[in-house]
């Protein structure tokens, strides 16, 4: 437990606090460091045998070791995803809160739907109900692509929010109980908290990868869609010698980490024109939205990977197979 919380903490914390600090030196010896104690867990998990944390012979089982990938990858993309959204949703389109919470309710409600008979299509289809899941959640995204935007509504995105939903609860029913098809009666409990270990891994990894990408990726597209509304800005009232500097200050202001703050470059003196502020409004939507679809095309590409990785689960559902279990916290609500 020690050295595998002292390697996630060495991954973990630099991966965080890297892009805001400015990658210092420290981060990439962090993470460097991170692998000899990954290589110490492993080798003291094969030392003690029956007594590790997580007994290596787990993994000889090819669906168990796909299970443990496919539920990290899928937990990933998931995780890194709703990360992206809500950010859209609430700093770039100015949905509220609570407007941005409902959102998820055609999420949860699909997902319900799935997972309640997950048992019964497990039997009958086996493995590939996960498969199916991936490519729905994957196709729900790339449908979400061609409708988020900077006027997106809530309606707008029922149809695919409750198409993902279904998608995960194809996914996450199937992958606990094939993982531990062959998996032996008296390592069901290590197995189990090594899948729930595995989800956990998956979605901070997710985040903390992918976040930083969507970071990125949302300081560039600032600069290209301010410079789209350039024209707007100067009819709007901005004199053209004013617009770089705007651009600097609108630059700035979307790569701050606290999206209320007020970089030094962006402090104005005098009235403003209302027109001003509605040009601006639309070029924060825009730079969120194409920056979430930017980052979908990530999470679609990871769908396909959990597709692929669900052949390595059992074909059917062996009748004497150990039921591993899903930790309740991480149930869909």
């Amino acid at each position: 437990m020690i050295l595998v919380t002292i390697a996630l903490l060495l991954v973990l914390v630099p991966l965080v606090q890297g892009r805001e600090l400015g990658w210092p030196t420290w981060t990439f010896v962090s993470m460097g460091l991170s692998l000899p104690f990954f290589a110490l867990f492993v080798w003291n998990s094969k030392s003690r045998g029956t007594s590790a944390l997580v007994p290596t012979r787990l993994f000889r089982s090819r669906g168990f070791a796909g299970g443990v990938a496919m539920i990290g990858v899928f937990f990933a993309a998931m995780s890194a995803f709703f990360l992206a959204y809500t950010l859209t949703l609430q700093v770039g389109l100015g949905f509220t809160p609570l407007k941005s919470g409902l959102t998820s309710l055609p999420f949860a409600i699909g997902t319900m739907i799935t997972i309640i008979p997950g048992d019964a299509l497990v039997k009958r289809f086996g493995r590939y109900v996960g498969t199916a899941g991936a490519l729905v959640f994957g196709l729900a995204l790339v449908g979400m692509l061609s409708t988020l935007d900077a006027n997106t509504d809530f309606w707008n995105m029922v149809p695919w929010l409750l198409m993902a939903g279904l998608g995960m609860g194809a996914v996450i029913g199937p992958v606990f109980a094939m993982a531990g098809a062959k998996v032996r009666q008296e390592d069901a409990g290590a197995a189990s908290g090594t899948l729930n270990a595995g989800d956990q891994l998956g979605g901070a990894l997710g985040i903390t990868l992918l976040g930083v990408l969507f970071f990125n990726n949302l300081t560039t597209k600032a600069g290209t869609t301010f410079d789209a509304h350039a024209t707007d800005l100067t009819e709007a009232g901005v004199p053209s010698g004013a617009v770089p500097e705007m651009k600097n200050c609108y630059v700035e202001m979307v790569g701050l980490s606290d999206p209320s703050a007020i970089p030094p470059s962006c402090q104005i003196t005098g009235p403003v024109n209302p027109g001003i502020g509605s040009v601006l409004t639309t070029v924060r939507a825009e730079t969120f939205a194409h920056t979430f679809n930017t980052m979908a095309w990530y999470v679609v590409g990871a769908m396909g990977v959990v597709a692929l990785l669900s052949f390595l689960l059992p074909r059917k559902m062996p009748a004497d197979a150990t039921q591993l279990a899903l930790t309740p916290d991480r149930q869909p609500t």
